[in-house]
């Protein structure tokens, strides 16, 4: 009985909830209005002009009510009772058949209680929807609604005729839909889907001026390279429009508009594939009419009925950010019907061509422009945005927006805070919140666009250039070189498409070259001599004469934060995450295995194919462990179904760290550090994986050829399987045609091989690409490979049972499983032979001394060019060497001493950006500071931006440095009673003047046969590398930015002359 009664009950709910069903929709039905009837509905009253019913214009049926009125009028609608809620709202169709700004303000009340105001604007033509849920005004209680009364305000005066059509004041909110232009006078009540009426908000605050000659050129010039023009289509797709536009029965009405069948254009009915197949049947019809006048009229009419009917300005249209062609067809679609378009409907088409291509964003204010920049919006849409400003009829009209879409170019260039796009200061450009140059291929858009504007008078402003420049140098310096443009980055640098693609340089050695003109046109020279030698030696080539500019040499990218180490054919990159830069990003089916892609990475990678750095020759990563990932320290998996975010192949996941920032690098020329203080994060939102607690401090120190890895604090835990070893890893090349044998120790291995090698000797491998690696006694036990190993797609679809083979070799430390307190030491030496691996193993000490490698400090000291390199974790104090003798905080710092002159030379950096939370940005950097003891008496050789130095005291000398957005600090000091000339025996060999940045040079001694002259930047950059045997040389400096710069001389018989420039 008991059950009985069970279903008894449950019937009654059904019952219960299905009268409550039909009752709404009944009540619903009350309040819909569709006028199919002969006459106005008895509900609809004007209290002035008058009512009648239409069969002119329609958006459901037949007809539609039209109100004909002149001045302030007022209409009322009475329906039966109805509660206005949280899930209904109040929708119509409003036609009017001109833009001409009127308000229409709708009020709906309970009995003669306004409980609700929308003020709705008439800047449209045709047909818009009225579709505002009763939550989104100033109250958002629910209360009775009895009737609706709508007030015409009318802008200008004359009589106005409009239309209303499948009113439904009571139906569900719709599920989507965008908040089109005719919201903007009450656009603050919308919180979603309202992108592009905030755009369209933007005040255009460039005021309208005569042009002048030069931009009545520009205009001129620009027109002809951005002329649109319909692709043809074939003889069937132009059948099929015509059949399609026929069968609308689209007729012409007596006062210019048309009607026809209705086209429906709700958010659910514009999807990008119905306005493109609209697009596309108007492009054939375009191009043919253009040759047929009745194929033009069929054109003509069929544009003026997709206006009319909503596909307009303010449409329910938006295109999907990640739906790239979408993006790029649409708008080059509409926007080649141009030619076709009558002067009126090109109008309409340019204004439809704005919402729907960002094209407010040229407006946005200044106060709030760096927050909305979206590289995806450079690489789309700027094109489009170009050529919407170019094609207004009024010449002064089209200059304003040409000198809006210049700023909009120029802004882009402007460094952003925290983790919005796009550039930032060290270079580095991004998406996502974080580094990313597989996204940068927008810098192919953004030069092709400044490159078509570079000789009118709407031309990047030079400072934007320079910066612009500076991103594209950036670009290459982190990837390989190339004759042409097979060059690529370390996997770490990948985001989330690993290998292939994701690693590859977006911007050719055309697009390139075309830069080098444009450039100069830019910046007034006949070329960019900048750009130029940095083509001259990323491309191997003396194609351009200019002064040489050589790129080997260490770079530091804190807003990655990553380094670069790169000399010959090789570049080592370092990276890790913090709290704010991901180091690896998972999306569904992509990167699945990636989370270890960044995890202090060291990867050396060569010129040439992908191949050539050890990496998988396919797009899919097959075959490639993705435990091993060079450099890293890591808690290998021994199931890839746990590698992945929730085991699953769609969940996301982004590898930040869970509360360390301090993570970057320090560049001092030829030389440089790079650190990283990690604490690896498992949750995204929610708990994405098991925890291992993995914690590690490491440092890599570069100097020569060489890099020296010191790891300290290495610890893992939790209750994953015992299984899973934790492990820093050296290497992983898959072998290919471009691998040789794998060496141990001077053996030659090419077969199936695997060794544990104790760490109490000194160990030595050359990887099969050509890396060398000197593990000192010490370590942990060496775990080395050569063989087959099969692993998964980086997709995941065959994460159970992996279908992909490769052959590989790679070793690690093997740390244990769930180790505390480990460490880690080794050498990597890039284009290494057996000669020179053997040399380092077989002392070691006569190179570089290990000072330090506790958990506040590593240190080393390279003895070849007597530098010290400092990773400072945190204060550190009582330091037994050198003549650095505490730090206050964290930062890298290296220190070089010129024993002859007895100047002290300092490089320092903060790669902790310590970023703090901002309402605008989400985040921003913040200065720190840290203060340094040295021992003996100090003075600063020349002031120098954030660094103090307080009197010396009791023998000691005390600087404060202050670190702003990880940028170094380089800075000289001097002893008492230093001289500028100490050495007068050698300063009198050359002179050497600067006049508008030509450097002539004179030398006064006739025994100096031949000179080598390096410029070098205030950062410790080499800007120039030039020989010479004259007696007089004059040398042409690239533009240089205000600042200190260093000229060194070596003459052929030894002597040497030191001399600095401000710019």
């Amino acid at each position: 009985m008991k059950q009985e009664r069970k279903y008894a009950g449950l019937n009654v709910k059904v019952l219960f909830a299905l009268l409550l069903f039909f009752a709404n929709t009944t009540a619903g039905s009350a309040q819909t209005f569709l006028f199919e009837q002969e006459t106005v509905p008895a509900e609809w009253a004007a209290g002035q002009g008058t009512l009648s019913v239409t069969g002119k214009h329609w958006k459901e049926g037949t007809r539609s009510l039209r109100w004909t009125t002149s001045g302030t009028s007022v209409l009322t609608v009475t329906v039966p009772a109805f509660t206005a809620s949280t899930g209904n709202s109040a929708f119509l169709q409003v036609y009017t058949p001109v833009p001409a700004n009127d308000t229409l303000v709708v009020e709906f009340m309970a009995q003669s209680v306004v409980r609700r105001t929308a003020n709705y604007l008439l800047n449209y033509k045709g047909w818009r929807e009225f579709n505002r849920a009763y939550t989104e005004y100033v109250s958002n209680v629910s209360f009775t609604v009895t009737s609706v009364r709508f007030t015409l305000k009318p802008a200008s005066a004359g009589e106005r005729s409009i239309c209303f059509d499948d009113v439904r004041l009571n139906q569900p909110t719709a599920a989507s839909r965008i908040i089109g232009s005719q919201w903007l006078l009450d656009r603050q009540y919308f919180k979603s889907n309202n992108e592009q009426l905030n755009l369209f908000a933007n005040p255009t605050d460039i005021p309208l001026a005569e042009p002048r000659p030069e931009e009545i050129t520009g205009l001129q010039s620009l027109r002809l390279k951005y002329q649109p023009a319909p692709a043809a289509g074939t003889f069937a797709n132009l059948v099929s429009a015509k059949n399609y536009v026929n069968s609308l029965s689209i007729v012409r009405n007596d006062d210019g508009t048309v009607s026809g069948t209705v086209i429906p254009t709700s958010a659910s009915a514009l999807t990008t594939a119905a306005v493109t197949d609209y697009l596309t049947k108007l492009e054939v019809l375009a191009a043919e009419g253009l040759k047929d006048e009745a194929t033009l009229t069929l054109f003509r009419n069929f544009l003026d009925h997709l206006l009319e009917q909503g596909l307009g300005e303010g449409a329910n249209f938006i295109i999907k950010s990640n739906d790239y062609t979408a993006s790029r067809t649409i708008p080059a679609r509409l926007l080649n019907l141009l030619p076709a378009c009558s002067p009126e409907q090109k109008k309409e088409v340019l204004k439809l061509a704005r919402w729907i291509s960002y094209y407010g964003m040229v407006y946005e204010p200044e106060a709030t422009c760096l927050a909305t920049l979206n590289s995806d919006v450079v690489y789309l849409y700027l094109p489009y945005m170009v050529t919407i400003a170019l094609f207004h009829d009024e010449d002064a009209v089209a200059v304003r927006e040409m000198k809006a879409v210049k700023r909009f170019i120029d802004r882009n260039t402007m460094y952003t805070p925290g983790g919005n796009d796009i550039l930032k200061p060290d270079g580095t450009g991004f998406h996502h919140g974080t580094h990313y140059n597989n996204y940068m291929y927008s810098y192919q858009t953004w030069a092709e666009t400044l490159i078509a504007l570079s000789a009118t008078s709407f031309s990047m402003d030079q400072e934007a250039y320079r910066r612009f420049r500076k991103a594209v140098i950036a670009k290459y310096t982190m990837a390989t070189k190339d004759l042409g443009n097979t060059r690529h980055y370390a996997n770490a640098l990948a985001g989330r498409n690993p290998f292939a693609s994701g690693i590859q340089v977006f911007f050719n050695r055309n697009l390139m070259e075309q830069l080098i003109v444009a450039g100069g046109a830019i910046l007034g020279t006949p070329i960019d001599t900048e750009l130029a030698a940095a083509y001259n030696y990323f491309f191997d080539t003396p194609k351009y004469d200019v002064p040489e500019k050589n790129y080997d040499g260490f770079y530091q990218f804190n807003y990655s934060p990553a380094a670069i180490f790169r000399k010959g054919n090789w570049v080592a990159t370092m990276r890790a995450p913090t709290t704010k830069f991901w180091g690896a990003e998972i999306y569904s089916g992509e990167n699945r295995f990636g989370r270890y892609q960044s995890h202090g990475t060291l990867d050396i990678t060569y010129r040439g194919t992908q191949a050539t750095s050890g990496y998988p020759g396919s797009s899919n990563g097959g075959g490639w462990d993705w435990n091993v990932i060079p450099g890293t320290t890591t808690v290998h998996y021994t199931s890839w179904t746990d590698m992945m975010p929730n085991k699953t192949t769609t969940d996301r996941f982004d590898q930040y760290t869970k509360t360390k920032n301090f993570s970057g690098a320090l560049a001092w020329g030829d030389c440089g550090i790079f650190a990283t203080d990690f604490d690896q994060i498992d949750n995204w939102g929610s708990q994405k994986f098991v925890p291992t607690n993995l914690v590690f401090k490491k440092s890599m120190m570069a100097f020569g050829d060489l890099i020296i890895s010191l790891g300290s604090n290495i610890s893992s835990g939790g209750t994953y399987s015992n299984s899973m070893t934790t492990a820093t890893n050296l290497f992983q090349n898959l072998i290919s045609s471009q691998s040789k044998a794998l060496n141990v120790n001077g053996t030659e291995i090419n077969a199936a091989y695997q060794a544990e090698l104790p760490g109490d000797r000194h160990n030595w491998l050359i990887s099969p690409q050509g890396t060398g690696y000197f593990i000192p006694q010490g370590n942990d036990a060496l775990s080395v490979m050569y063989g087959t190993q099969k692993t998964p797609y980086e997709t995941g679809t065959d994460a159970a049972s992996p279908v992909t083979s490769a052959t590989a070799s790679k070793a690690f430390l093997d740390h244990g499983v769930k180790p505390s307190g480990k460490s880690h030491h080794f050498v990597v030496v890039p284009a290494a032979t057996p000669l020179i691996m053997q040399q380092l193993a077989a002392n070691p000490a006569e190179i570089y001394q290990v000072q330090s490698q506790t958990s506040t400090l590593h240190a080393v000291h390279y003895f070849p060019t007597k530098t010290t390199a400092y990773s400072f974790f945190a204060a550190h104090f009582n330091i037994a060497f050198g003549i650095v003798k505490s730090s206050t905080a964290e930062h890298l710092l290296m220190h070089r001493s010129d024993h002859a002159s007895g100047l002290q030379y300092f490089a320092a950096s903060n790669p902790n950006l310590k970023p703090v939370n901002d309402a605008l940005y989400g985040w921003k950097a913040t200065t720190s500071q840290t203060t340094l003891t040295l021992d003996g008496n100090w003075y600063l050789l020349d002031d120098a931006a954030g660094v103090k130095i307080y009197p010396p005291e009791a023998g000691q000398t005390q600087l404060t440095l202050t670190f702003n957005e990880g940028e170094p600090l380089y800075f000289t000091l001097k002893p008492e009673g230093y001289t500028s000339v100490s050495r007068p025996e050698e300063s009198e060999w050359v002179v050497v003047r600067n006049h508008q940045n030509i450097l002539s040079v004179e030398l006064q001694d006739p025994s100096v046969q031949g000179v080598r002259l390096t410029l070098y930047s205030p950062d410790g950059k080499q800007l120039v590398h030039t020989t010479f045997a004259s007696q007089h040389q004059q040398i042409v400096l690239p533009g240089l930015s205000p600042g200190f710069y260093v000229v060194r001389l070596i003459a052929s018989n030894g002597k040497t002359k030191t001399i600095k420039l401000k710019q």
